[in-house]
């Protein structure tokens, strides 16, 4: 996640922790470890910003935990693991809109579920299954500026959108490697300058898609040293940022998908 700053906030699922770094990729802090207690984690998954806290995925321990965005220091978690409304199974992406909305995608449960920013539960949507509006564990979520969510359900090869009160609305991609084709959808998000960006780990690509008919508009190549692209965020001048599950770096590109950095976590 970015915040309106330009600080760069990554979840580093395998040492359990979130860490914040300048836009020029310098460190900054570090928070948390692996366990079970309040401002532990087992597996940190996503990041989302709302006001001056951080959400964080705590993928393992099946809940949701809020931190302080400036010095790390816990306020709260909601959720516990289970099949139940607000409970989860495995939570990944994560992504707030513009009401202060989080919406969470459960992994396991094949659903998303949406909460207020205090973390009361609001609704869900989501069943297994391959027909509209059902999934095969979605995986990432981002929003737009109409509040219409976008998920990523990586095991049935597409993108779906639904409406801020979590109706189902369209779907774009099928499964396979040309143009247009996910072998697998993963991160996601609205670029700046119109359309949104989804990855494709398995063919190491980002596809930019209008988000009115879906019509292909751009493929970015990735960088060299990535081989297995997981999540993507864009800070306000439309540069992006990509985590790489294979490799423990983040990778930057600009407005155009030029390779410009990339730093170590």
């Amino acid at each position: 996640a970015i915040d309106e700053e330009g600080f760069v906030y990554v979840a580093d699922g395998g040492n359990s922790r979130v860490q914040k770094f300048s836009p020029e990729g310098d460190f900054i802090a570090s928070w948390g470890d692996n366990g079970t207690h309040d401002d532990q984690f087992y597996l940190t998954f996503g990041v989302a910003i709302w006001e001056d806290k951080l959400y964080v995925s705590d993928y393992g321990n099946g809940r949701i935990q809020v931190l302080d965005k400036e010095t790390g220091e816990f306020l709260f978690r909601f959720g516990s693991n289970g099949p139940a409304p607000g409970e989860f199974d495995y939570p990944s992406g994560l992504a707030f809109d513009s009401e202060g909305r989080l919406v969470v995608c459960d992994y396991n449960n094949d659903r998303i579920q949406q909460f207020n920013s205090d973390g009361t539960y609001i609704g869900q949507v989501g069943t297994p299954g391959v027909i509209p509006g059902q999934f095969d564990h979605p995986v990432f979520v981002t929003t737009d500026n109409d509040n219409r969510i976008y998920v990523s359900d990586s095991g049935n090869e597409r993108v779906q959108k639904f409406s801020p009160s979590l109706i189902f609305e369209s779907e774009f991609g099928v499964s396979g490697s040309g143009p247009g084709e996910f072998t697998a959808s993963w991160g996601l998000a609205i670029y700046p300058h119109g359309g949104i960006v989804v990855l494709d780990p398995s063919t190491l690509r980002l596809q930019r898609f209008g988000v009115q008919e879906y019509e292909l508009l751009e493929v970015f190549n990735s960088h060299s040293d990535q081989s297995g692209a997981f999540d993507i965020d864009f800070d306000s001048e439309g540069n992006f940022y990509v985590t790489d599950h294979a490799t423990p770096y983040v990778f930057k590109f600009n407005a155009l998908g030029q390779f410009m950095m990339n730093w170590t976590l």
